[in-house]
């Protein structure tokens, strides 16, 4: 936080080189205001995005239609639709995960990092019904 009371402009957290655009997009928006990211969050995030990435190929590989030739030569549905199902379901699980870090703390924003430390301040040297139970249970033993 800046000296006025705003949000301070944040650094952006690269992205893994090896992200293609749909991946790297998620990683911009979602690291547009965070400051830090646990080991697991980042690693949680990397894996979203490379989701991401696989679900864009795929979708592309069923761009002409979603029905195939099987071996048999008979019309099968294309392996890219079902996977593209697979890694769907498999980003909704790691969307899950991620949220469940951010909520958790190990994804800190501005924001976040402004609040506790307001909280902190605003808290600090009063004398909360907590401490006062301590100092009462310290001075009866």
């Amino acid at each position: 936080m800046t000296d006025d009371g705003t949000l301070a402009a944040l650094p952006q957290l690269p992205p893994p080189d090896d992200l293609a655009e749909a991946g790297e997009a998620f990683w911009v928006a979602f690291t547009e205001n965070v400051t830090e990211l646990s080991p697991a969050a980042r690693s949680l995030l990397v894996e979203v995005c490379r989701t991401h990435d696989a679900i864009e190929a795929l979708q592309a590989e069923v761009a002409g239609g979603v029905m195939s030739t099987g071996s048999q030569g008979q019309e099968i549905v294309n392996p890219a639709v079902l996977e593209a199902r697979n890694q769907r379901a498999m980003l909704h699980r790691l969307l899950a995960a991620l949220s469940g870090a951010a909520e958790s703390g190990g994804v800190k924003t501005a924001r976040s990092i402004a609040g506790s430390q307001n909280a902190e301040k605003q808290w600090d040297g009063k004398d909360t019904e907590v401490k006062r139970e301590k100092r009462l249970r310290a001075q009866n033993k």
